[in-house]
């Protein structure tokens, strides 16, 4: 997944910012997902092109940290340039239930960000209702009249069942 959004650099100069989602080592103590390289974790990385068309290397912008579950795991970041920074909808799986949820994050220059409540800014349903197993976002945040809007979509079932042994 990749959004791209457009940022005013303090020169006045137009410049750009991506983000991706990548696989990097597991931190200790971390879970690999059984659907990628065994050991690696899903992480969102940013580059930044003051063109366009000529970009910098991968750069990690969310990596789980000591105050995620271990099982924790970052699918998409949606951003919107917001007055001082960025706000961004963040996509973040767990591995051991194989749910999917949208988180809030902001930063102040696209590269290092912040998540202030680990919590689901929408809470997933029940299982077998729409979104009871995963949510996550469908663009980038809209700003309309002083408010900001996203769209999501939502599966009723779980990721996958990782324990199946049928073919899928």
């Amino acid at each position: 997944a990749m959004a791209v959004c457009c940022r005013v650099t303090p020169t006045g100069c137009w410049g750009f910012v991506t983000h991706y989602r990548r696989l990097l080592s597991c931190p200790p103590g971390g879970l690999g997902p059984y659907d990628v390289s065994v050991g690696d974790c899903r992480i969102i990385v940013g580059r930044t092109s003051s063109d366009g068309t000529n970009w910098s290397g991968y750069e990690p912008v969310i990596t789980p940290d000591w105050m995620d579950p271990q099982d924790t795991q970052f699918m998409e970041l949606d951003t919107v340039p917001e007055s001082g920074g960025y706000i961004g909808t963040l996509a973040v799986y767990h591995l051991l239930t194989q749910t999917m949820y949208i988180q809030l994050a902001a930063a102040g220059d696209g590269k290092h960000w912040w998540r202030p409540d680990r919590r689901p800014c929408v809470s997933l349903s029940n299982l077998g209702d729409y979104g009871g197993g995963m949510i996550w976002p469908l663009q980038s945040p809209i700003q309309h009249k002083g408010r900001l809007y996203f769209y999501y979509a939502g599966c009723e079932g779980l990721h996958a069942d990782y324990m199946t042994t049928q073919v899928v």
